[in-house]
């Protein structure tokens, strides 16, 4: 691979466009002249009991597949890029697969099946069945678009060439399977049309060996299009001038290497601010950020507690002109896959504050759970019932201007303190809260779980907390009802 860009004419005159690193050169693509393409991703191609698995080819590979192509789509969504969906196959009578004179009725591997295996008749590839829908894990939203196609290409006998003309759209982005067959056979006629065709490597699979793969994507990058992949694809689409992601770490041991990868697959950027350590993870997330551009890792010589952490982070990242922070500890209880989503609620209700409500797995300590419904009351109390679903968990987008007055105006809110203090304080200033469910886990030290909270003089850092807000809640009272009065 060259250092080379390719960048079309329509893409110059684009203020969004953005290059994603691919072979055989770099291509320049603006998010309002491209579509992701999602082929095939249904029963039939990636499920056992499905078409593909029942003709013989192995789908036990294709999990990777599937979440690789939940990345892209993310992405795209987040960049505003249009995603289309195909689905493969026919009517209940296999009337739109062809009769004998149709080369499809010879070469289809689903029609050779079902003749071999009369019983299968009428349930591979058929409309209306199992077999025929996409898979669970990759749900359209009502902003994507569904295609129903007869044959491999995604152009023939559908409406697709006219639906991307009247949005404007010249650049397709390949996911979905397989490689070898649906995905190259809609690059190649996108190519005939005067389409720029790019496949993801990672996010495609192949019906067959792996050779089938690897000749496909020799065919596209040489002769057809361009190839890619999932990280450089998310790298290239999610990195958010706006929204970014904040880990303060303490000492959190190896689970911060993970958590931070984690991260990183959802969303970019991230930084993490390092409260002192002296685990030796500083270095290690250093070395991390020297190899990835969207990792930053800020490392404060002395530690100065969790919101002062944040705090610290907050005031670079306003000066970056950042408008948001989702804040996540380090040591892997949040759950990063949730980022996106959060981000989403975020970006659609920029005033607001997007609140991580745990949910609790069985083995969760009691302790932990039953403790935090104390905070919790106080909580909802000292905000006059506001709507805070949980005070404690620090899984959280905040805006960041209001955040920052509110710590810059009194000096608490540096240490443990700072997740249920900065909710309070927030809904004070008329920052409504929105509550998502959020999974949490806690590990225990054989298996890399750490802990730093101290049960006593933690719990007595909250009730001077709580003491405090609730002077404070006596003396806005009158303010806080008058706006709920206004809110009925």
């Amino acid at each position: 691979m060259n250092d080379s860009i390719v960048c079309t004419e329509f893409t110059k005159q684009s203020l969004q466009a953005k290059t994603l690193k691919a072979e055989p050169e770099h291509i320049a693509l603006a998010p309002e002249h491209t579509a992701l393409i999602v082929i095939d991703m249904q029963n039939a191609y990636t499920s056992v009991g499905g078409y593909l698995d029942l003709a013989g080819f192995d789908v036990s590979k294709t999990k990777p597949v599937v979440e690789n192509i939940q990345k892209t789509i993310t992405a795209a969504h987040a960049a505003g890029i249009q995603v289309i969906y195909f689905k493969n196959g026919w009517d209940d009578q296999y009337r739109e697969a062809g009769g004998s004179d149709s080369p499809n009725f010879h070469k289809s591997n689903a029609l050779k099946t079902m003749r071999k295996n009369p019983e299968l008749q009428g349930k591979l590839l058929a409309k209306g069945g199992w077999d025929f829908e996409l898979i669970d894990a990759l749900k359209p939203e009502p902003q994507d678009l569904v295609i129903e196609k007869p044959r491999y290409s995604g152009f023939f006998n559908t409406a697709l060439d006219s639906m991307l003309r009247v949005r404007g759209i010249r650049n397709l982005v390949f996911v979905g399977i397989a490689t070898n067959v649906c995905v190259e056979s809609t690059l190649r006629d996108g190519f005939f049309l005067e389409y720029f065709g790019v496949t993801l490597k990672d996010a495609c699979y192949q019906a067959g060996p792996i050779e089938a793969q690897e000749a496909s994507l020799y065919n596209i990058k040489t002769f057809f299009g361009w190839v890619s992949d999932t990280q450089s694809f998310v790298n290239t689409f999610q990195t958010s001038s706006s929204h970014l992601v904040l880990i303060p770490s303490y000492n959190p041991g190896p689970k911060v290497y993970e958590t931070v990868r984690s991260a990183r697959a959802q969303w970019t950027p991230v930084w993490v601010v390092v409260d002192g350590s002296s685990d030796g993870s500083a270095e290690g997330l250093q070395a991390m950020a020297a190899q990835d551009d969207g990792l930053q890792v800020l490392v404060l010589p002395h530690n100065v507690g969790k919101g002062a952490a944040v705090l610290h982070g907050l005031n670079l990242a306003a000066a970056q002109g950042f408008t948001h922070v989702l804040t996540m500890d380090s040591d892997g209880q949040h759950p990063a896959p949730l980022i996106p989503a959060f981000m989403a609620a975020s970006a659609a209700q920029p005033a607001a504050m997007v609140l991580g409500v745990p949910v609790f797995a069985a083995d969760a300590p009691r302790l932990r759970v039953n403790g935090r419904k104390v905070s919790n009351w106080w909580a909802n109390l000292e905000t006059l019932w506001a709507g805070i679903g949980d005070s404690l968990f620090g899984f959280r987008v905040y805006p960041i201007e209001p955040l920052r007055q509110v710590m810059g105006g009194q000096r608490w809110m540096r240490r443990f303190d700072f997740d249920p203090e900065a909710v309070v304080r927030m809904c004070w200033r008329g920052v409504r809260p929105v509550n998502l469910p959020a999974t949490v886990r806690y590990f225990r030290a054989d298996e890399g779980g750490v802990s730093h909270f101290n049960y006593l003089r933690d719990n007595l850092l909250l009730t001077w907390m709580h003491s405090r807000l609730f002077i404070g809640f006596l003396l806005r009272l009158p303010v806080l009802l008058a706006r709920r009065m206004q809110q009925r």
